[in-house]
């Protein structure tokens, strides 16, 4: 347009332009949808619709100088998209309003003024109504609409009957799909509900969580949210170590798409199968499809099978002292077997360097046959140890992974070794350079983790309670 001014007859077949009045885009276009009007709109905007499904040239529209309800096929100005063959997104009236950007007030009121000596499109051109659709028809009918009343009345009546028809259609479908909702208090109830009646948003999404206790040991999560389903959202439940009767540790995570936006968890178990342990626990959700990070949506506690405080605090004192041997038991166990490994790098490394030089491959086989009998000890140890059962015994699992780790690759040094003495000559440049850059990072860690043991066992003796793991810092191993 560039600003121009087109003056436009109003007639059946208007022309594809935006037409501008007083620097405004004219909106006077009107659509039925789904039995309700929306407008005015420009003739851009009935385009994107159609472009983006949202509407198809199936559907009515209407301008004032119409005689009556048009399909928009036939309207010279969206004809062109009548080539497209695509099914039409399924969208409440909400969603509809969302998803154009239309105002509430562009929905047409059923009082709207000019819009009431417009007759209905002709529903023989429809497709078959709803089931619903036909009740509030029927009803419509018994109540004897005469051909005298008005139209603005008639609308204005089936308007306030299709809401209290919906109304009761939601009632009985929240006892059919949330069943699960009477456990709880009614105020718990309504907060669920009301969450989840809250208009969809991903960008400023609620969520809210309650804990049920069922079977006394067998908590469970219910959620409530105003995401749209479909949504992918992720639930952290994670014990405060401080605060657990009978284990060190606890942390599940689930990973879903919303089918619902009311919702139940499976029971809380550790992966064992076993009850959780009595204490405190932090509940954290995140939704994965928020945009392109993802975005804490919730986080709050919990306090998890705890019927009297008093024995409670007792029976946790008396654990931390049970934990407390335990702990000072493993921090002695890795101590020695940091030593060992230590030993164990400074022979391989030491006895590298003495047969090189010699260039003695004989003395080194019979080395390397005492050295891998020694390995292999620790490495069947730690596979023995991989078990669900031992880990969750271990205060400091932490550092038995960076041991097991570090075991495995003094392994791999000492096969580099042993193919440099064996091999020809034209290898051992290469070779030797990835033996010297695998000394140098278990040198690195071995010397790391042995000051980190001896600041463990310092804050160790200093502390009370359920022992320290500060010093602990194994981010690289």
């Amino acid at each position: 347009m560039d600003g121009a001014f087109t003056e436009m007859t109003i007639s059946d077949e208007p022309v594809d332009n935006e037409v501008v009045e007083q620097g405004h885009v004219l909106k006077d276009w009107f659509i039925f949808r789904d039995e309700r009007h929306f407008g005015p709109l420009s003739s851009k905007q009935v385009r994107r619709f159609l472009s983006k499904r949202m509407i198809s040239t199936d559907h009515h529209i209407w301008r004032p100088g119409f005689t009556g309800w048009k399909f928009i096929k036939d309207i010279e100005a969206f004809r062109s998209h009548g080539k497209i063959k695509s099914k039409i997104r399924d969208l409440s009236d909400d969603d509809f309003c969302y998803k154009a950007s239309l105002d509430k007030l562009d929905r047409i009121s059923m009082q709207a003024g000019e819009l009431d000596f417009v007759e209905q499109p002709d529903k023989e051109e429809e497709a078959e109504p709803t089931r619903f659709m036909a009740a509030v028809k029927k009803v419509g009918g018994v109540v004897g609409f005469s051909s005298e009343s008005s139209n603005s009345s008639r609308l204005i009546f089936t308007s306030f009957l299709f809401t209290c028809l919906v109304g009761i259609m939601i009632f009985l479908n929240k006892d059919q799909s949330y069943d699960f909702l009477k456990d709880f208090s009614p105020d718990i109830q309504d907060k669920l509900m009301k969450v989840s009646s809250l208009k969809e948003s991903t960008i400023n999404p609620e969520f809210v969580v309650f804990e049920k206790e069922y079977n006394v040991s067998d908590p469970v999560l219910v959620s409530s949210t105003n995401l749209p389903v479909g949504s992918k959202i992720r639930i952290e439940v994670t014990g405060e170590e401080e605060t657990l009767l009978g284990s060190y540790r606890f942390k599940k995570t689930t990973e879903m798409r919303l089918k619902s936006k009311i919702f139940v968890s499976d029971s809380i178990r550790e992966e064992t199968g076993k009850f959780i342990a009595p204490g405190s626990y932090t509940v954290t959700a995140n939704c994965l499809s928020c945009g392109s990070k993802e975005k804490e949506i919730y986080k709050s506690s919990f306090l998890f099978g705890v019927k009297d405080q008093i024995l409670y605090q007792k029976e946790l004192k008396r654990f931390h002292l049970e934990t407390r041997q335990a702990a000072q038991l493993e921090l002695s166990e890795l101590k020695d077997l940091s030593r060992t490994l230590d030993k164990q790098y400074q022979t391989t490394v030491n006895q590298f360097v003495l047969s090189s030089a010699k260039r003695s491959a004989k003395q080194w086989d019979k080395f390397s046959t005492f050295w891998l009998a020694n390995q292999k000890k620790f490495i069947d140890l730690f596979e023995q140890m991989n078990s669900s059962k031992f880990m969750t015994n271990l205060f400091y699992l932490e550092m038995y992974t960076a041991f097991d780790h570090l075991i495995l690759q003094l392994f791999e040094l000492h096969l580099l070794q042993d193919g440099i003495i064996s091999s020809s000559t034209e290898n051992i440049s290469e070779s030797s350079k990835s033996v010297s850059n695998l000394s140098q990072e278990i040198s690195v860690k071995l010397s790391t983790i042995s000051s980190q043991l001896e600041l463990m066992e310092m804050n160790f003796s200093k502390s009370s309670g359920l022992p320290s793991k500060e010093g602990l810092k194994l981010t690289n191993y």
